[in-house]
This record gives structure tokens, sequence and C-alpha cells, in this order.
């Protein structure tokens, strides 16, 4: 029991000393979060003595945890300008579907450190598992108890980060309890009551095509060399609105765009969910835009070129409304550029549908061509900032030929285009407090009304419901 007592001595002092090195870093840590940190190492070494039976291997699991824990958060900082929080943990699972989409965040001296230390932490468990003191798997038991119940009461108890200050709350008291309180606020916060339902029509707009486009940015925001970007210059000057779309995330969080443009609830009314919004997207059906018109367009189709695991699309997007869905296998002989189908291509499937639609149809499509990570040689580009503008291009083609097709179709529709967030391209487009990527909403036939005005996702969900139901009133007084 003495080494184990003596174990956990040297894991919270090293714990303490690891996470000074937590970016942001404060001047002096608030002492507040040292609970957390001795509890949270206590926990570590409890449980994987309970495994191996040897607590010097738990020491050192349990430091190469921690150790982890604040390298990840320092690599996140780098590239997406915030820390590591609770829900990047949670959805950990997507390395292993695809590990190109993270590695690249990975300096290669501390690949190469990882691939020499797994193995051997591996062999190791392995070893000392077999070989392992019962009295030390005892001693881990009672430790784990202890800490475990000892932390449920000072989670409970806290009066720390009431609200969601992330940068902030991890300068102030570290990477591990911002993590640890974090996660419990998200336990704690509760669903919302359902909307109204919206009003019968007899007419809606026929079509309703909205597209989230993968990393779309205005490269005169991003400091690049000037690109030319006619389709969303014309969708610009014959849009009924448009303006700069205020995304919270910078290089990744897809999910956060989508949800708000899908969901309509802001940031300040997720509260500690914000973070990572479809892991309770479930709970919010009854906001979603596909289930509030499910009256009004019999045919609502999610479509996505790519795997639907990622952020459990697959069971989330039917829950949602959606009542067709068209996936990365409806894609299978479809163009490539660079690693992913095609801008082209998509744009293709999605005049494909609106052709074949007989009732009113509504249509959410996510691109994927210009998915990251971007380097040197993709599209044969000296440079990954050269690769992205060429991707760019291409999604920019996407939405003028979506534009012609709409002009040309006749029927009454409703065209949304938006950027998730700006690319990250560590030394060429890095984390800025400037983080906007434009939209655009063309109503067919077209009107002269143009209107400029900035938005939140969840406030262009609210738009695009009163953009229908303005047709719906224009049409009945018609």
């Amino acid at each position: 029991m003495s080494v184990f007592f003596l174990g956990l001595f040297f894991l919270a002092i090293s714990a303490e000393a690891i996470d000074t090195f937590t970016i942001p870093r404060g001047f002096i840590r608030d002492p507040r979060g040292i609970p957390f940190r001795v509890l949270f190492a206590t926990a570590l070494l409890s449980a994987f003595s309970i495994l191996t039976g040897s607590i010097w291997f738990a020491f050192a699991t349990s430091l190469f945890i921690v150790l982890a824990l604040v390298i990840g958060s320092n690599l996140k900082h780098r590239m997406l300008g915030e820390p590591l929080v609770f829900s990047d943990l949670v959805v950990a699972s997507s390395f292993l579907k695809e590990p190109k989409f993270y590695l690249h965040a990975i300096p290669p001296a501390l690949l190469g450190l990882i691939a020499v230390l797994l193995p051997l932490l591996l062999a190791g468990f392995a070893f000392v598992s077999w070989h392992g003191a019962l009295t030390n798997r005892l001693a881990g038991i009672v430790g784990l108890s202890i800490s475990i119940g000892l932390l449920h009461v000072l989670l409970a108890r806290t009066t720390l980060m009431p609200i969601p200050r992330l940068v902030g709350d991890t300068k102030q008291f570290g990477a591990i309890p911002t993590i640890l309180v974090y996660w419990h606020r998200w336990r704690q916060e509760p669903d919302a009551a359902p909307p109204p339902a919206l009003p019968a029509a007899d007419s809606v707009p026929e079509l309703v095509i909205i597209v989230q486009c993968e990393s779309f940015a205005d490269p005169a925001e991003l400091n690049l060399q000037p690109s030319q970007l006619p389709g969303l210059e014309q969708a610009r000057q014959h849009a009924s609105l448009h303006g700069k779309l205020h995304v919270s995330g910078f290089g990744a969080y897809t999910m956060r765009t989508e949800y708000g443009v899908l969901c309509g609830r802001s940031e300040k009314d997720l509260g500690f969910r914000h973070y990572d919004p479809f892991l309770t997207a479930s709970q919010d059906q009854g906001f979603a835009l596909p289930h509030r018109l499910a009256h009004l367009y019999p045919q609502r189709v999610f479509v996505h070129p790519h795997d639907l695991r990622f952020y459990s699309r697959d069971r989330l997007m039917p829950e949602l409304g959606f009542n067709r869905i068209v996936a990365e296998q409806d894609f299978a002989e479809a163009l490539r550029i660079g690693p992913y189908i095609s801008d082209e291509a998509l744009g293709q499937k999605l005049k494909q549908l609106a052709s074949e639609s007989m009732k009113p149809t509504l249509i959410y499509a996510v691109s994927m061509e210009n998915h990251g990570p971007w380097k040197a040689g993709r599209l044969d580009a000296a440079d990954g900032a050269g690769a992205y503008t060429q991707h760019l291009a291409n999604s920019d083609l996407m939405l003028a030929d979506l534009t012609a097709m709409l002009e040309q179709d006749g029927r009454s529709a409703l065209l949304v285009f938006f950027g998730d967030h700006r690319p990250s391209i560590p030394g060429q487009i890095e984390a800025q407090p400037e983080r906007h990527t434009p939209y655009t909403m063309l109503r067919f036939p077209r009107d002269t009304e143009n209107s400029v005005q900035d938005l939140t996702p969840a406030e262009l969900h609210h738009a695009i419901l009163a953009e229908i139901l303005r047709a719906q009133a224009g049409n009945t007084a018609a």
C-alpha cells in the first residue's frame, strides 16, 4: 500500500508540472483546479493498478495519458484556435475511421516517439498483467472507489466554470479540470421544449436546396493571393439575402455549423452542448428543418458523399426528419478530385434529384471535395494553399451550375449556399478571431430584393424558414 501512495505522490506532482505547459498559459494556475487533477491522477493510477497489478507500470501509463492530454490540447489550440474539450474525447473513434484527418496535425518527431512508446506500453501491459501482484490490484480497487466517489462529490458541488468560456477557463484552471467540469456541466444541460408547429400552406417553393460547402471561404478574407470566384460574386449580386456567416469553429467542427443551420438553436441556448451539438441532437429533433417542414415537403433528402458514420449522421439524419439518405455508396462511380468525391459530382447528383422530384422537395447537401489535409503535391500544387484554392474554384463552379439549373428549371425554388468553416493550413492559414464564411440565399424566379445581413448559423436557419413562409404568403396572395 505504501508503494501505491508513493506512486500517487509522484504522479500528482508530475501531473501538476505537466499541466503548467497547457496553452494558453496563465501566470499562475488557479489552485481550485488542483483537487480535480489529483483525483483524476488517482483514478488513472488505481485503474491501471487493477488491470496490471503493477504500481510503477500504472504510474508510467497514467503519466503517458496526462502528457497525451496536454500535448493533444496544445496541438489542437495551435491548429484550431481552441484547447481540448470533453467532446473531443467522445468522438476519438473517428481517428480509426479516417486517421489522415488527424495525423497531419502531429509533428513527425512526436509521431515517431509515439510509434516507439505505444508498442512498449502494450508489450509491458501484457507482461506485467500476467505477473502483477494481488495486493496492488486490491489497492487499486480501494483507490478507484475513493477517487471516483470524491470526484463525483466535487463535481456535484463545484461552482467553477458556470458558463462556457473554454479558452479562459483552460488558461485559469488547466486542461484536466476544464475537461472534467465541462463534461459535468454538459451532462446537466436541460433539454429544450420543442418549438411550435409551422402553419399549413397550399403552396410552397417546389425546391429548397441547401448546400453546406466544405471549407468554403472567400480567399480575400484568408490573406491568400486573390482568387476569382465568379459563381459567388454572381450569386451575391442576385441573392435575396447574403453576407457573412459567423461560424464558431476554425478548421474543423463542421457539425457546429451544420447543427445551427439544421436546428436553429444558438450556441448560447445550447450552453455546454454547443461544443458538439450532434451528441445531443436526437433530443432536438423537433427543431430540425426537415422535421418542422415535413407537412410541407413530402420529400426530404440528405446528401453527403462520404462515410455517414462520422458524427453518427447515419443514425441522426433520419431522426431529424430526412426520409431519404444519399450517401457514399450512391457515388461509387463518381469523379474524385483529390482524395474525395468532387463537387462536380455532388452538383450533378443534386441536379438529378431536382429533376426527378415530382413533389415539393427539401434537399440538404454536405460537400466533401475541399476537405483537408491540404499539402504540397495535392492536385500537383506547390503548397497546401494552392491545392485549397483549386478545390475552392470547383466549389464555386458547383454554385454557378446550381444557380443556372434553377434559373432554367422554371419552378419556384430556394437555393442556400454557405461555407461550414475556414480551412486550417499550418504556416499559411492560421486560426484568428475572424472566422466568418460567405453565405448566399437565392430565390427563383428572381426578384429585385438584394439584402446584406451578417448571420450566425442558427440565424440562417430562421432566415430560411422566414423565406419559405414569405413565399407561402406570396403564393397565397397571388
